[in-house]
């Protein structure tokens, strides 16, 4: 940067000193400027192409007394003032795979819906809003199915360790006399597995429910659902879940089997479900491998 300075009583005369920045800063904390080189000069003295400002001599040795503005410094913006940022496009939609075990996709948003306060981790999936139909759901609900067995196990190993835990601290005193500090941890150990079986047992159901709705997506037919590979009380829980989610007149077909495998050869599922829904008060139909229900 080219720097100009006054140093004599003659009004319209500057002295010009050729400077770098660094020299510049430097002398203006300590109040001088060494280098000069005289040329008339003015208020609109023009030198090389570059602006020159120039102030009457007289001020001091340590005022600035003009400035010299590169040509191809005038335009280039300062690091630190507001630039504008071109604009970006959104990404296009994408289908993501909707874990059911993610606490944010149990909650009623945008069409994924929690089906039952108890049922942590469960979801329904709509398959109109999903690219690619039932064939995304199934594949989900089969991930889904999976991650419920595998919490089963987890569950149950867990369960296990605390009951091992328990008996020891159980017997670390003579059994049944066992009083004070072991028989209150073995109590402890005790109530912790229970607390884990009941949470296996409720990963069986969701297991069940999400091997259900897999095999409907797989069939895509919504108006029927097979029960085959389920207990009664889950057969039970999952049918009566499905009927409430129903909206006007129509008939849920239910698969149930025809009891093949079954002790005696006698369906199990069959007649335990049609009771319970007569219980609840809807009409049902029999067929040879399991049962209709007519909504009105």
């Amino acid at each position: 940067m080219e720097m100009l300075g006054s140093g004599g009583a003659e009004y319209g005369r500057a002295r010009r000193q050729v400077v770098s920045y660094a020299q510049s800063v430097g002398a203006r904390g300590a109040g001088r400027v060494q280098g000069a080189e005289e040329r008339p000069s003015g208020p609109g003295y023009h030198a090389g192409g570059a602006s020159v400002l120039t102030t009457p001599r007289g001020l001091g040795e340590s005022s600035m007394q003009g400035v010299v503005v590169r040509e191809d410094l005038k335009h280039k913006p300062s690091p630190y003032q507001w630039q504008a940022v071109k604009a970006r496009k959104a990404p296009a939609n994408r289908v993501y795979s909707v874990l059911p075990h993610l606490p944010t996709y149990t909650r009623d948003v945008n069409g994924i819906k929690r089906r039952e306060e108890g049922d942590i981790g469960v979801v329904t999936l709509v398959s109109s809003s999903i690219a690619g139909g039932s064939s995304n759901a199934a594949s989900e609900y089969a991930q889904a199915e999976k991650e419920h067995q595998r919490r089963i196990q987890d569950n149950y190993r867990r369960r296990d360790d605390l009951l091992r835990e328990a008996a020891r601290m159980y017997n670390r005193r003579g059994g049944r006399k066992a009083r004070g500090a072991s028989g209150d941890i073995a109590w402890y150990f005790a109530e912790r597995a229970h607390e884990f079986t009941e949470a296996a047992r409720r990963e069986q159901l969701n297991a069940a429910r999400a091997m259900v709705l897999r095999k409907q997506a797989v069939s895509g037919e919504q108006d029927a659902i097979d029960l085959h590979g389920t207990t009664v009380a889950e057969a039970e829980a999952i049918v009566l879940e499905v009927l409430e989610k129903r909206r006007g007149a129509g008939q849920l077909r239910i698969v149930t089997g025809r009891g093949s495998h079954s002790v005696g050869g006698q369906s199990v599922l069959k007649p335990a479900v049609r009771k319970r829904l007569v219980a609840e008060g809807y009409t049902v139909r029999g067929w040879e491998a399991g049962l209709v229900v007519v909504m009105s």
